[in-house]
């Protein structure tokens, strides 16, 4: 299970660590008033999008932005422990989409 801790937490902006343990994800989502900068710091992570389908594959100092409504989840392809930055900024909410297969490049 991912561990997150929280650096800022407003009523329009969040800043989380979140540590993902090996080949684990987030579940797929999108959030409709919030945009989100995801850095990677650690190992390597992938932002997988739908919509059109896509998967970025960001290394540590590598960063990738999200616009609101856009589905996508965040998950780590390797067997070691990976860690990113997310920083959102908006009216915060979280819509989980029930998908049954990846989606993937």
């Amino acid at each position: 299970m991912n561990q997150r801790e929280d650096l800022i937490a407003t009523h329009n902006a969040r800043v989380a660590e979140i540590i993902l343990q090996a080949h684990e994800q987030s579940p797929w989502h999108y959030h409709t008033k919030l945009t989100e900068s995801v850095f990677c710091l650690h190992g390597h992570i992938e932002v997988q999008c739908g919509h059109p389908a896509s998967t970025i594959r960001l290394s540590p100092g590598e960063r990738y932005d999200l616009k609101p409504k856009v589905e996508h989840r965040v998950r780590n392809p390797t067997a070691a422990d990976a860690s990113y930055l997310l920083v959102q900024n908006g009216s915060h909410d979280f819509i989980e989409i029930d998908r049954l297969s990846p989606v993937m490049c």
